[in-house]
């Protein structure tokens, strides 16, 4: 089964995000950049989700153990994301 994981610092959010995707996917969760970066370090994952505006590294959105084929994924909450 693929593998996805949720990095958002909203309790609801990541839980929500995990109730709508277990059924097709593997899903992990991380609270914060620096679980979700051990996370990766510690296996690949076919996709990251992430918050657009949650204060995270970069490495985050784009890291996955060295896995050209993973995808990520940023959303927000809010209306309009500067994302310069």
């Amino acid at each position: 089964m693929r593998s996805v994981l949720i990095v958002d610092d909203e309790k609801h959010t990541r839980d929500g995000l995990t109730a709508v995707l277990s059924d097709s996917y593997d899903v992990f969760a991380a609270s914060n950049a620096d679980e979700a970066i051990a996370m990766l370090d510690a296996e690949p994952f076919d996709a990251v989700v992430t918050d657009l505006r949650m204060a995270i590294r970069k490495s985050v959105t784009t890291a996955s153990n060295g896995s050209a084929s993973s995808i990520a994924i940023a959303s927000s909450a809010f209306e309009a994301a500067n994302t310069s």
